[in-house]
């Protein structure tokens, strides 16, 4: 699973392209400071049990095919989403994933401030 850069990707010939879009929930770096050492979903209790590896294990065995992942954390979309430059994921457009899944939203800040909402 390709969890760090793109180009750390190893492609998985005639394999389910996957890619995860998301926060903290989806992958963070680690983070001793938080007693957070793994690279993982934060909340899991082991990299195996995060919610990318469990949906990643259900659509191997739905399809019968290995999957080729890519694992992106957007936290920084969801705290900056008018200056967000997209142009940084073009590598997973380019991909062209069989699935995408996206969990997003919990970093969002204040939506009842009058400036966010005339987004």
């Amino acid at each position: 699973m390709n969890a760090e850069t793109p180009s750390a990707a190893r492609p998985c010939a005639g394999g389910v392209q996957v890619v995860f879009l998301g926060n903290s929930i989806t992958l963070h770096g680690r983070a001793p400071a938080l007693g957070w050492t793994n690279l993982c979903g934060m909340a899991a209790s082991e990299p195996d049990k995060d919610y990318v590896h469990l949906v990643v294990r259900g659509i191997e065995k739905r399809t019968g095919r290995k999957a080729d992942v890519r694992v992106r954390n957007l936290a920084g979309f969801e705290r900056g989403f008018k200056s967000y430059e997209l142009a940084h994921e073009a590598d997973l457009v380019a991909f062209a994933p069989d699935y995408l899944v996206i969990a997003i939203g919990e970093n969002v800040g204040n939506l009842n401030e009058d400036e966010r909402k005339a987004f």
